[in-house]
């Protein structure tokens, strides 16, 4: 009778098989867009497909007290000031940039914390989409997305190219992140090289956000409770707070009457 393989090189062949996929998908989706976008590459984008073969020729070392960092982040450290692609974007249009950043929410008097991360137009400073969970996490994230693409979906706006600006938090340089926006959806991706300070836009709604419902956010019984509270906030900030820098009207009214323009 033939003896099965070891356990641990059953499970490298299926690492490296799925791994293949991975980046078999890439090479694909990659070949496909740019014709059609006509738009440059950004340097992590086009590291692609190396990025996720390089698990299968990197040593696995389980005795390693401090794992290398994972490819993606190789990629934006050895890039430089090139992964900041939004600070290389002279004049920026509406649908030029987004931007996103994970802060924490105090709720129950204080005494228990969330998290919310917000999707924001750069200039139409919409909030496209936002989740609220008890984690920074990739889940939440691309929860936030997906609220994102319902907008665009309802606005009748393609995302791709757009650049998504954001820190370099792990959730933001994982393979779920970048893939999802880099191969699905064709998005380019910006890193701040300096942390919140990078991203002064995000930070500036999230600062004015938070001290302008405190109060609301602080009452909330329980992390549902908190979710209700920034959905019917973001809300009220989408399409009845009005905005000095949109002539005095609500975003969504703004980016509404914006596309109207275009299209005429």
């Amino acid at each position: 009778m033939r003896a099965s393989a070891p356990v641990h090189h059953r499970r490298f062949l299926l690492f490296g098989l799925r791994w293949l996929s991975y980046a078999a998908a890439a090479t694909v989706a990659l070949r496909d867009w740019l014709p059609r976008t006509g738009r440059p590459i950004s340097f992590v984008c086009s590291c692609w497909s190396y990025l996720l073969l390089l698990p299968l020729f990197s040593p696995i070392n389980k005795s390693d007290a401090h794992p290398k960092p994972s490819g993606i982040r190789q990629v934006i450290v050895a890039a430089g000031t090139r992964v900041n692609v939004l600070a290389q974007i002279e004049d920026i249009e509406p649908l030029d940039a987004l931007h996103t950043d994970f802060t924490e929410l105090r709720f129950a008097g204080g005494r228990q914390k969330g998290y919310l991360m917000p999707i924001i137009g750069h200039v139409s400073k919409l909030a496209f989409g936002w989740a609220v969970g008890e984690s920074a996490n990739r889940i939440l994230a691309l929860n936030a997305w997906h609220e994102a693409r319902e907008t665009m979906r309802q606005l009748s706006i393609d995302p791709a190219g757009m650049v998504m600006h954001q820190d370099q938090d792990p959730v933001y340089t994982s393979y779920a992140w970048t893939g999802r926006l880099l191969l699905r959806d064709h998005l380019q991706l910006s890193y701040s090289l300096d942390g919140a300070r990078g991203n002064t836009e995000m930070e500036a709604f999230i600062s004015r956000f938070k001290n302008e419902n405190r109060s609301l956010l602080l009452d909330a019984p329980t992390i549902d409770a908190l979710r209700q509270v920034v959905n019917v906030r973001m809300n009220y900030y989408n399409e009845v707070r009005r905005h000095s820098a949109l002539d005095n009207q609500p975003p969504r009214k703004w980016l509404e009457c914006w596309l109207n323009d275009v299209e005429d």
